[in-house]
């Protein structure tokens, strides 16, 4: 038992590495998953904003606003 006493620091501090990196992996796969879901989301939102029209002005210069919404 105490001939592998030497051991136990090395498989401490290979279990802390292995989180660590399993940390790190995490997180670049959430930021990477973030980063392509916002770019979709400004390509939508791009899209959108070409087929929509603009409120045409009234005569008397007012925009037209719907105050029951």
């Amino acid at each position: 038992m105490y001939g592998n006493m030497g051991y136990f620091p090395f498989a401490i501090a290979l279990i802390l590495l292995a989180i660590v990196v399993g940390a790190m992996l995490v997180y670049w796969l959430i930021r990477l998953a973030v980063g392509r879901a916002m770019r979709d989301h400004h390509k939508w939102l791009e899209l959108r904003a070409e087929k929509t029209v603009p409120p045409e002005p009234r005569p008397n210069g007012d925009l037209p606003y719907d105050h029951n919404v």
